[in-house]
């Protein structure tokens, strides 16, 4: 199955294993995906080394995407 969504905002992350599962799906299936934003949780999050972990594992996935902006800021 693959999906049509152009947008998806990740809010108040924390950097946790189920967040990156639906991440890593919405990476595979999101065919037409234009943009991936992801609010961390708090601003010391930010430089943390659970972030810089998550985003080592998000950017490993598989695209369904040929192209589209992943964005991380902070609250």
């Amino acid at each position: 199955m693959t999906s049509t969504l152009q947008l998806v905002n990740f809010g108040k992350l924390h950097g946790l294993d189920h967040e990156l599962s639906l991440a890593k799906f919405v990476m595979e299936n999101g065919v037409v995906m234009e943009r991936m934003s992801f609010s961390l949780a708090n601003h010391g999050l930010a430089k943390s080394k659970i972030i810089k972990e998550f985003k080592q594992k998000l950017f490993s996935f598989k695209k369904g995407f040929s192209f589209a902006i992943v964005e991380f800021s902070c609250e």
